[in-house]
């Protein structure tokens, strides 16, 4: 679910609050399943140990949350 429309104006796209991959809702913040199965997330790849510290992804999307940001 895109907050706004894409259609008028294309930085609406950044903007995404949810998420459905295979029939499954996702907050798209967080990417933890949210509805029928409330259930926080794995850790992906780059957040387990040995992933290089300069990719904080977590910084990237606080950012991207309070503005465009790129």
């Amino acid at each position: 679910m895109i907050d706004g429309n894409p259609l008028e104006d294309i930085f609406d796209t950044e903007f995404v609050e949810h998420t459905m991959i295979n029939g499954r809702l996702y907050d798209a913040s967080t990417m933890n399943e949210i509805g029928n199965y409330d259930r926080e997330r794995l850790p992906f790849w780059w957040e387990r140990e040995g992933y290089s510290e300069q990719f904080d992804w977590h910084t990237i999307m606080e950012g991207d949350s309070n503005g465009h940001g790129h």
